[in-house]
């Protein structure tokens, strides 16, 4: 009888042990995403001023002017702006990290203070493709004054 009840609580204890894993491995995906949630919820769903749009796709224009990636278009949608940038080859690099790249280095600095007004209320979303749009990696730039 006795080691049948150890069994019982060695089992018990793996739960439980699991079930805090499991929790904890939530609660940091929840706050993570925390900040994005916010700023998705903050979005409006009015229409994007076409100056908006115009300043987006000249500041991306001018941006890839040389090298082999291309500025190929700005997509609106009521409160969102889509830029589709398309590179020559996949990137070597997971999903996730490329997602990383497109928030560090080709979205918005935090001291484009004119561009993050002028999209205070859209939400702003760089994709990188190589063929097709439909395929491409996308990921939405944090407002530093949202």
């Amino acid at each position: 009888m006795a080691d049948s009840s150890n069994c019982k609580t060695y089992t018990s204890n793996t739960k439980t042990l699991i079930s805090i894993a499991i929790l904890a491995l939530l609660s940091l995906n929840v706050s993570g995403c925390g900040q994005a949630i916010s700023q998705v919820m903050t979005q409006s769903n009015t229409p994007v001023p076409a100056t908006t749009k115009q300043e987006i796709a000249k500041r991306y224009q001018q941006k890839f002017v040389f090298g082999e990636w291309r500025y190929q278009s700005v997509e609106d949608k009521p409160g969102e702006l889509k830029v589709f940038i398309q590179i020559p080859n996949k990137l070597d690099l997971p999903e996730e990290q490329t997602q990383q790249y497109i928030q560090s280095v080709i979205c918005p600095h935090s001291s484009e203070e004119s561009i993050w007004q002028s999209l205070a209320d859209v939400r702003l979303t760089v994709s990188l493709y190589s063929a097709h749009k439909s395929n491409s990696i996308s990921e939405t730039c944090v407002n530093p004054l949202a």
